[in-house]
Formats: structure tokens, sequence, C-alpha cells
């Protein structure tokens, strides 16, 4: 029976599955090889098998990560004449299995799938766990120390930007993953002065284009508003904060990136007693975070 397996990847182009560990028996759990299961599980790729001699088609995805182009070329693939059975097995708040006798049916179940999945992820977009700033002090692995050299310095500064804060951002490492916002007046959300370079959701321009912008004026406003409504906060107390964070920002291209990173936040004030908010970020795999912490009815 010739059977073709492969992965539709996250810009919809088609992808040869590579190390895939196959099961002597179905009591058998998937090697940890298993390139499907991976793909499909932690890049949000899709997963086909295509049996030609039984004309069926099985997909299986996470709804909550598929790409918009890969569902594109999914409901291209489904135009295959005479397909006869399309089997879906997705996760959408739980497994789902589901067959359709036909591939114009399943595209559109497909889209549907993925609209529902739209509409929550805009609905439960950001996501932060907020801790103690000062955990940092107590927390091992290189973030923290990074964070926490950072957070010593502002505290013994009293927060004071000086001469010497722009270096020592680089010697810890954070200076990549540095925005510095100036507000103009007490009532003043800030505009950037300095974005890192290693901001690049917006694209390799951003930390470029981006200066002088309102932190709102962002390609993705929701979560323009949502970090400006944090920085309104550390103002209004002067203390800093520490946040674990789950990020799903629009790009530009129209996709949206998950991001999941450590962010610690600190109000300084330059020499002259203008007020600077600074953020470092750090991209990270031990976010406090579920992957997903929502509940829904919608399938």
């Amino acid at each position: 029976m010739r059977k073709e397996s492969f992965l539709i990847t996250n810009d919809g182009k088609r992808c040869p599955v590579v190390g895939h560990g196959a099961r002597q028996s179905d009591e058998e759990a998937p090697t940890e090889f298993d390139a499907i299961h991976h793909a499909v599980r932690e890049k949000g790729w899709i997963g086909v098998d295509y049996s030609v001699s039984r004309a069926e088609i099985k997909l299986t995805f996470r709804a909550m990560e598929m790409a918009d182009e890969a569902v594109t070329a999914v409901c291209a693939l489904l135009l295959i004449p005479k397909l006869k059975t399309v089997v879906l097995k997705y996760e959408f708040h739980g497994w789902h299995d589901e067959r359709l006798t036909d591939g114009a049916s399943a595209s559109m179940r497909i889209m549907e799938i993925a609209q529902s999945a739209e509409q929550l992820r805009r609905k439960y977009e950001f996501f932060a766990s907020a801790k103690d700033p000062y955990i940092l002090f107590s927390e091992r692995g290189a973030e923290a120390r990074r964070l926490s050299n950072l957070l010593k310095v502002w505290r013994e500064s009293m927060g004071v930007f000086n001469a010497t804060t722009i270096p020592l951002l680089r010697e810890f490492g954070l200076l990549s993953r540095t925005l510095l916002i100036e507000p103009a007046n007490k009532n003043d959300s800030g505009k950037f002065t300095f974005i890192g370079n290693d901001f690049t959701v917006y694209g390799t321009a951003w930390p470029h284009e981006g200066i002088g912008l309102p932190v709102e004026q962002q390609f993705d406003s929701g979560y323009g508003a949502w970090v400006a409504k944090a920085l309104a906060v550390m103002r209004q107390t002067g203390l800093p904060q520490y946040e674990h964070i789950d990020a799903r920002i629009r790009r530009p291209t129209g996709e949206n990136r998950r991001s999941r990173y450590k962010c610690l936040r600190t109000f300084w004030r330059d020499e002259n007693n203008h007020p600077i908010l600074m953020t470092n970020s750090l991209i990270s795999a031990n976010v406090d975070i579920p992957l997903l912490p929502v509940q829904s009815s919608v399938v």
C-alpha cells in the first residue's frame, strides 16, 4: 500500500519527515525521534499521512498553533481528485478525531477550526504571571543572573540612569534585549528612544524604525496597549516589575509569533530628573505559564 508522510510548515511549505521513529506495536509509545510528534506538538506544524491506494488523508495538528499559510496549503492539498476520506486528529483544549468523506467538506471544517482558534487567540492573546522581582537574587541560572545584576545596579544607584548604565547593560548581556521609553509628561505612555537589536518581531528594521514611536503605535496595537498599561502601573508606583509572559504578537506578515519570555521593568531617572522606563526581556523555555492557559467550549 503506497503511503506518503510529510509535514506542512508554518510558512506553508512541504517538509519531508526526517528521523521519524516508527512504533513496533500499538502498545509502544512513540520514540523520542518521532519527528511528526515533535513537529506537531512543539512547532505547530501539520502532519500529513496520505494513503494513495485508499484515497485517504490523515491530518494531525494543534488548532491554536496553526499558521495561516499552513491552513491555506492544507486546503489546497485537499483538492486531490477522488479523495474518499479525510481524518482530522487535532488538539483544541483536548484531542479530537473527526472523519469526513471528501476534501471540500474537510477543507471547510479546517477553516472553521482555524477561525475559532484565531478568535480565541485574539481574545486570550497575552498572559503575564507577576513575580516578586527580588526572587531573582535567589533563582539559579543565566537568565536570573543577568536580570538580577541589573536589578542590583538599579537598587544601588537609586534608579539614576547615567553614563555607566549602557556599558553595564552590555556587560550583563542585556543591551540587545533592552527597550528604553521616555514619557513626555505624566499622562504620556512614552516613546521608544532605544530598541535592542534582538527585537525583530516586526522585522529586522524595527529597532531603527520604531525609534520615536509611542509604545502603543506598534504593528500589533493590542500588544502595544497591553505593554503601555504595565508601564503606567510601574510609573505610578516607581517599583520594579518582574513577570513571566506568554504573548502572541501579530507580525506585519499577518502571522502570529508566540513569544514566551521573562521581563524585568525598572523605572529610572536621568541626571536631569527626566523619567526613563526600561524593559529587559529574555526569551525563555522556563516560563511559569501553561502552554494553553485557557478553556473553551468552542469545539
